[in-house]
């Protein structure tokens, strides 16, 4: 009596299954093409000193005809101004040694730790 069912092709090797096995999982999984890496740093976020701030929000004040605003910022400026200088006038400077480096040149500068006057 004859099998009721017969196979139509011959059995795969073991190289052939790993291959066939491999282009299917192509098929359904692709392998993810490499994200390319740039040769440069993650920018840094950096914040402006106050002032820096203030300045440019005068500026933009003075742009949008907001005078009485800008002159209230000018008199804050004035006011930071004086107060950093009447700072540095009262304290009891205890300076702390930080190196840095501009271009190839190597600096020192001594800072006061509470009002942040520049000794070199």
């Amino acid at each position: 009596m004859d099998a009721p069912w017969r196979p139509t092709q011959r059995p795969l090797n073991r190289e052939e299954q790993k291959k066939a096995l491999q282009a299917l999982q192509e098929q359904y999984w692709p392998t993810a093409t490499p994200v390319p890496e740039f040769p440069m740093q993650a920018v840094k976020e950096s914040k402006l000193p106050e002032n820096q701030q203030l300045q440019a929000l005068q500026a933009q004040l003075q742009e949008r005809g907001m005078a009485v605003q800008a002159n209230t910022v000018q008199t804050e400026l004035e006011e930071m101004k004086l107060t950093a200088t009447v700072k540095q006038f009262y304290c009891n400077h205890r300076f702390q040694k930080v190196d840095s480096q501009w271009g190839i040149l190597k600096l020192r500068y001594k800072l006061c730790t509470s009002c942040g006057l520049v000794k070199d």
